[in-house]
C-alpha cells in the first residue's frame, strides 16, 4: 500500500469459518489493513457482527467501489497449519489486494490465506457474457 511514512494503520485479523458436516471448519486467515485517516477507531466497532465494508460505508461514508487483487499459490507455514488445521506444506491460496472507494482512495489492503479446498473463482467479462447470450439465443 502506498501511504506516507508514519501513517497509522488499523490491522484487523479474522479467521473465516464454514460449517461442514456439523463442524466449524476454519477456511481463511484474513488480515485487513485500514488507514486510520479513512476510519479512525474502526477497531471499536463490532467486527464479528458487521462486515468491514458495511462499517466503512455506514459509519465512515467510504463505499467500496473496486478492487485490485493478486492470487498465488503458497504453502502452509507452521502458524497457518495450526490456524487452518491443515498439514505441513499444504498448498494454500494467497490473496493480496487493494480496495478503493468511489473517490479512488485506498480504504483497505487485504492479505488472506485461504484453504484451496474452499476456494472457487468466478469472473464475468460483460462483453463475453453479452456475446454468449447472443449466440445462445440465436440458436
Amino acid at each position: 500500500m502506498e501511504l506516507p511514512k508514519n501513517t497509522l494503520i488499523n490491522k484487523i485479523t479474522r479467521i473465516r469459518h464454514v460449517y461442514h458436516e456439523g463442524k466449524k471448519v476454519p477456511i481463511t486467515i484474513e488480515y485487513a489493513y485500514v488507514p486510520d485517516h479513512i476510519a479512525p477507531r474502526i477497531i471499536q466497532h463490532n467486527l464479528e457482527e458487521r462486515s468491514l465494508f458495511e462499517i466503512l460505508s455506514e459509519e465512515y461514508n467510504h463505499q467500496p467501489d473496486r478492487e485490485e487483487q493478486k492470487l498465488e499459490i503458497v504453502y502452509a507455514n507452521e502458524k497457518e497449519e495450526k490456524m487452518l488445521n491443515v498439514d505441513n506444506m499444504t498448498a494454500l491460496v494467497l490473496k493480496r489486494g487493494l480496495t478503493f472507494d468511489r473517490q479512488g482512495d485506498v480504504i483497505q489492503y487485504i492479505h488472506a490465506i485461504m484453504n484451496k479446498d474452499w476456494v472457487s473463482f468466478y469472473e464475468e467479462d460483460p462483453v463475453i457474457a453479452r456475446k454468449t447470450r447472443e449466440v445462445l439465443y440465436a440458436l
